[in-house]
């Protein structure tokens, strides 16, 4: 997968970047060394523009493309984040399922399996992922 995302949620649709602030260049709290500073800046702007390649081609690929920042890891805004990752996984997931047309060939939609019960729709998804093969 370009840019080999830290999380891969194929069930949800959505793939997760865990960055470093100084090694993406994190604008809120990103620096530059004062020693060796042009190397450091050259550095790191070409880093974000390989971060930026890298979720346009899986938002063409059909993807949705979170980055949690390192800032925002830290105990303090910890609670935070993580609820705002739990609403983007959940909005995720309920556009698939509304909207199962838009769905990328190159993102899988959830497995199914059938039920015979009258009152319950057909073709539920299964909670659990199929396996994929990743890394090739």
């Amino acid at each position: 997968m370009p840019g080999t995302p830290d999380i891969v949620l194929p069930k949800y649709g959505i793939v997760i970047f865990i960055h470093g602030c100084f090694w993406h260049g994190h604008e809120a709290d990103g620096h530059i060394p004062k020693s060796n500073t042009e190397f450091w800046r050259t550095k790191i702007e070409r880093n974000k523009q390989r971060d930026e390649r890298d979720r346009t081609l899986l938002r063409d690929m059909g993807w949705s493309v979170m980055t949690v920042w390192e800032c925002q890891l830290k105990p303090a805004v910890r609670r935070t984040t993580l609820l705002e990752i739990e609403y983007h996984i959940n909005h995720a997931y309920l556009s698939r399922l509304s909207s199962p047309s838009t769905q990328s060939p190159s993102s899988p939609s959830p497995s199914t399996y059938p039920t015979t019960e009258p009152d319950i729709q057909s073709n539920l998804p299964i909670a659990a992922d199929s396996p994929l093969e990743y890394g090739k």
